[in-house]
């Protein structure tokens, strides 16, 4: 849109150096109008260079981009997540090694990226009830672009971005710590209760009142409330209600639910939170309340009722107290020793001497965190038992191949051990996620079993020195245990 420009009010000089500008922004736009039109001429050619010509003959298996001829065994090639085309592996551009796009899906992302379309689509997706957008010729830098990905459709290759909602982007920069404080002020009502029988945890919001404005100035308050169960501060552990608009005492009147196994709520803090939304702006914190979940009492009846509590200004960071979360394993233990005689019974000493065999079964993992572009994981499990004399013993599983939620159910047996031996030692459980050719595999979580003091990352969790005592003192019986995974490395 393009409006006159009267600057007959101007002194000649004044005049002057309007002119200036406007001619000099003439010749960037005319500049900028040309790079774009050779990008785009770039990107059409080396679309028609892979396009198969019907003048000519091609073997079924060749590259789409190339027509390079493809085997069945070596050198078979890979299909595009973005267009679905088979091409060889001198048409890909590596953006990580967990992450590869063909050179014409990676050409028109780049394209769209530097010419600033993706900003200006992407805008009127959002905002389609404002009409048509307009703005005027002089070019405005977008800010800098989130990484884009493919999506295949059924007749025609096409690449977008990925954004998640306005709530989901600035919930990450809240929680890096980029968002607006108020005065905090007021309560909130809510309610929790554990359903044994669907293993959820469910976190009942009623209602706020006598919260601060959101802003000030204006005396306006959009709220909303956001939970995570710490230390997991991921998108898997985030819950929100619907923002209630212009009021300082909303009611909400929303469960939020978790699906978690009991035995994993001494681990957990619930963060419940209070926000002020605006759109396209910064989110304002209006306060929160954390609740350790450990010392909280499921079974009494009264716990479920609602309550008011206070609302308090941020703390530092109180998931550090807590184990760092990465998902969950799932095994199964059990220690076998010899069937004692029925003319004389073992001695205490001469049990705790008896050599056996730990057998531990990886049955499955959950919540692991998830890298690669479609969702899903080539894991498995590495196991190390650490004896008092430093000897190892090491155990690995089967690689399950493009798993979210992996169910191994394979058996590890350390064979030889006694129970006084197995006191002082600990059992490493590691899972992995298995990398493409000349890549190194991926660290996805740890747990440790010891009876040791904790003294570092993945010996820090409460459970595993009860669970490794009971797999101990219950020989020949099957011990259920689930493992909270630390994303750090420990040895």
């Amino acid at each position: 849109m393009t409006c006159e420009l009267n600057l007959n009010f101007l002194k000649e000089l004044e005049q002057e150096t309007v002119l200036q500008v406007l001619y000099r922004d003439q010749m960037v736009r005319k500049v900028d109008e040309e790079r774009i039109r050779k990008l785009k001429m770039q990107l059409q050619q080396l679309q028609w260079k892979g396009t198969n010509s019907v003048s000519h003959e091609y073997q079924e298996r060749s590259c789409a981009r190339c027509q390079k001829s493809l085997g069945l065994v070596m050198n078979r090639g890979a299909v595009c997540n973005g267009c679905s085309h088979r091409v060889c592996s001198e048409c890909r551009v590596c953006l990580n090694p967990y992450l590869w796009k063909c050179t014409i899906c990676y050409a028109h992302g780049d394209m769209k990226v530097k010419t600033g379309e993706w900003f200006f689509e992407e805008r009127a997706k959002k905002f389609p009830a404002e009409g048509n957008y307009w703005s005027s010729k002089i070019s405005v830098v977008p800010p800098t672009p989130p990484p884009f990905t493919e999506t295949t459709g059924r007749n025609t290759t096409m690449v977008m971005f990925i954004y998640g909602s306005l709530y989901s982007i600035n919930s990450t920069c809240t929680e890096a710590g980029n968002f607006d404080t108020a005065n905090v002020t007021g309560e909130i009502e809510f309610a929790i209760r554990y359903v044994f029988k669907a293993c959820t945890l469910e976190v009942c919001i009623k209602a706020c009142k006598n919260l601060a404005y959101g802003e000030e100035k204006k005396k306006k308050c959009n709220p909303y409330a956001k939970t995570y169960l710490l230390p997991d501060k991921s998108s898997r552990s985030k819950r929100k209600t619907a923002v209630r608009k212009n009021t300082v005492d909303p009611a909400f009147h929303e469960t939020l639910k978790y699906k978690i196994e009991y035995s994993q709520l001494e681990t957990r803090q619930l963060q419940i939170s209070v926000w002020h939304s605006e759109t396209l702006k910064r989110r304002v914190f209006l306060g929160e309340v954390i609740v350790p979940l450990a010392s909280w009492n499921f079974e009494d009846n009264s716990t479920q009722l609602f309550n008011w509590y206070q609302l308090k200004v941020k703390s530092g960071k109180p998931e550090d107290n807590l184990v760092q979360y990465n998902g969950e394993l799932l095994v199964c233990a059990k220690l076998i020793l010899p069937s004692q005689s029925k003319k004389c019974q073992y001695e205490e000493e001469d049990q705790a001497s008896a050599a056996g065999q730990l057998h531990l079964v990886v049955l499955g993992a959950k919540n692991l965190p998830v890298m690669r572009c479609g969702g899903t994981l080539n894991s498995f499990v590495k196991g190390c038992l650490t004896l008092p004399d430093q000897r190892e013993i090491r155990q690995k599983s089967p690689v399950l191949k493009k798993e979210a939620c992996p169910q191994w159910k394979h058996l590890f047996v350390f064979d030889g051990v006694t129970p006084s031996q197995l006191r002082q030692s600990f059992l490493d459980l590691a899972v992995w996620d298995q990398a493409s050719f000349g890549s190194n595999d991926r660290f996805l979580g740890g747990a440790r079993l010891s009876t040791k003091e904790p003294s570092g990352t993945w010996d820090s969790d409460p459970q595993s020195k009860h669970q490794w005592q009971k797999i101990l003192s219950s020989p020949n019986t099957w011990i259920d245990i689930t493992l909270t995974l630390h994303s750090d490395t420990d040895t």
